[in-house]
């Protein structure tokens, strides 16, 4: 049995562990598109801009999406979710803000 302290102890060290810098972690892209990024990947808590290219943008959210992490889409009001989905992104892993407002 452990004595309290242990208990403490062990709490205690689950709060204080090493905690990873948004940075350092990375969220996957599709292999086709590795080439266009920093190390290949995206660094997550960073900011990607596309210009022109709907198409491109969702293709670099189709593999973090799929992984599990969240995507958004902003001030797109026509955008289609059947082409979003044949690009690769899981639409139960995409937020839809279809019109931002002027506070954007």
């Amino acid at each position: 049995m452990l004595s309290a302290r242990s208990v403490r102890e062990a709490a205690l060290g689950e709060v204080t562990r090493p905690v990873s810098l948004a940075g350092e972690q990375s969220l996957p892209v599709l292999p086709a598109l590795q080439g266009l990024l920093p190390g290949g990947v995206l660094r997550r808590g960073s900011t990607v801009a596309v210009v022109g290219s709907t198409s491109l943008a969702l293709a670099l959210a189709a593999a973090p999406s799929a992984t599990g992490s969240w995507c958004a889409a902003v001030g797109l009001p026509s955008l289609g979710l059947v082409a979003v989905a044949e690009l690769g992104v899981d639409l139960d892993r995409l937020a839809l803000v279809r019109e931002p407002g002027e506070s954007w």
